[in-house]
């Protein structure tokens, strides 16, 4: 019977599953009637309802369990995506990130026009970074967190920190695993700490 219902389930459903079951049913009903009580346009996922999404229209992300999980999960987030924002896969995004994807003249409210930011494949994006129009971070990186993203960060396997950031560190091949780092694994958060 279990075997004839998953069958039946697409791919969607078993990722909405997911979330629920990993952030609880009580966590996802809240962010639900908050966002509906104080979002204007819906994101199309499932978002923590103290975080706020801007020409939500032009996100594109890839409906893996780690992403729509953090967009439910994470707190105080900003996306404002003006001229788009591309997540990747397998993005971790930690509470009070902000990506801001256009700028406007000192003169008036009219949005100045500019590339997407990007966001490879199995990245993490530290508390509170904040990513500036025209920012790209590679795929397998790290933004620690506060950092201020203001460029391109195209290679892989990147530690970018600070404000505004730069390179502190390439991870080696064995660093670059797949998945990110377990909390509580305390020789792998050593071994990936910047000093």
């Amino acid at each position: 019977m279990t075997f004839l219902v998953r069958r039946l389930m697409s791919d969607g459903m078993r990722t909405r599953l997911h979330v629920v079951r990993k952030a609880g049913l009580r966590f996802v009903l809240t962010n639900w009637i908050f966002g509906l009580l104080s979002r204007k346009s819906s994101p199309g996922f499932s978002l923590h309802f103290t975080s706020q999404v801007t020409a939500a229209e032009k996100i594109n992300y890839s409906a893996d369990q780690l992403t729509l999980s953090s967009f439910a999960c994470s707190g105080h987030c900003y996306f404002q995506a003006n001229n788009g924002i591309h997540f990747g896969k397998n993005c971790l995004i930690a509470p009070g990130v902000k990506i801001i994807s256009s700028n406007h003249g000192l003169t008036g409210r009219k949005f100045e026009r500019g590339s997407p930011i990007q966001i490879g494949n199995d990245v993490w994006i530290g508390a509170g970074a904040i990513m500036l129009p025209g920012s790209v971070v590679g795929d397998r990186c790290v933004a620690g967190a506060g950092s201020v993203v203001t460029r391109a960060f195209p290679d892989e396997g990147l530690v970018i920190a600070g404000n505004p950031a730069e390179i502190i560190k390439r991870l080696d091949i064995d660093e670059k695993a797949h998945s990110l780092p377990e909390p509580g694994h305390r020789k792998e958060q050593e071994r990936l700490s910047v000093r």
